[in-house]
């Protein structure tokens, strides 16, 4: 880099942080929201985007969230799901939950191998 070079992007780098010293004196001060403020934040952000930090028992509606599916399938659905009920509420615990999931995803495997290697011998037999 030359001398001239330097001098140029100092002149610019000087430029830029008067710009932004400028644009950062135009906004208000905010003053530091408390803990439990950040925690409520942090629940809304965790609703609004359907990132849940579920915990062991789930609802109906959790569980539709957690399988981001309608709550609607979770009821058409409800005999073949792993649930209790508790205090007139179906409940699901969430280990049972993916240990289920877990079964139908190995049996969904299983039956996509079974139909490859059925469509493969067809195919070999025409």
């Amino acid at each position: 880099m030359t001398d001239n070079e330097h001098v140029e992007l100092t002149a610019e780098e000087g430029w830029l942080e008067e710009k932004v010293g400028a644009t950062a004196r135009k906004l208000p001060l905010l003053a530091m929201p408390a803990r439990s403020e950040l925690r409520i934040r942090a629940a809304l952000d965790r609703e609004l985007t359907g990132n849940q930090d579920f915990g062991p028992v789930l609802t109906v509606e959790q569980l539709a969230r957690y399988l981001q599916v309608p709550t609607g399938d979770i009821h058409e659905q409800l005999a073949e799901l792993p649930a209790f009920e508790f205090a007139g509420e179906v409940r699901f615990l969430r280990a049972s939950i993916d240990e289920w999931i877990h079964e139908r995803e190995k049996r969904f495997r299983r039956q996509l191998l079974e139909t490859s290697v059925r469509t493969d011998r067809i195919l070999r037999l025409a």
